[in-house]
């Protein structure tokens, strides 16, 4: 089988040339992207292979917290104005899960106000140039 090209093509293509044309490009294509896409997997494969993850000690997985009535989580613990139970709640197990199940004590916990918003208000306000 001949394959056409474009300078083979005469001033007026046939039809025939023209799908010939289109489908050799289209393969062309196809095994191009099909070559790119084992080779990419390859590299991937030999990425994973040479690059080993160091080995952690494997710890027993951390015991599930035993459930802690809202109250008495929340007794011990100083907090700054009206903070709702579950995010206490949810501030002392991101702490748990962060320490990995280390002995932890939340002492206090103060809520950020109204400061970073207006800092972020003043910082959008002065990069403003007036004039």
């Amino acid at each position: 089988m001949m394959i056409p090209t474009i300078a083979a093509f005469g001033a007026k293509p046939t039809v025939m040339e023209n799908v010939s044309f289109i489908v050799i490009g289209f393969l062309f294509v196809l095994v191009v992207l099909a070559t790119l896409s084992i080779v990419t997997s390859l590299i991937g494969v030999l990425c994973t292979r040479l690059i080993k993850e160091p080995e952690t000690k494997k710890s027993p997985p951390p015991a599930p917290a035993a459930p802690v009535a809202p109250k008495a989580q929340s007794e011990g613990i100083e907090t700054e104005g009206d903070i709702p139970e579950h995010i206490i709640a949810l501030i002392a197990t991101a702490t748990h899960v962060i320490l990995k199940g280390r002995p932890q004590r939340i002492v206090s916990i103060k809520g950020s106000g109204q400061g970073w918003a207006q800092e972020g208000r003043r910082e959008i306000f002065s990069s403003h140039r007036v004039r």
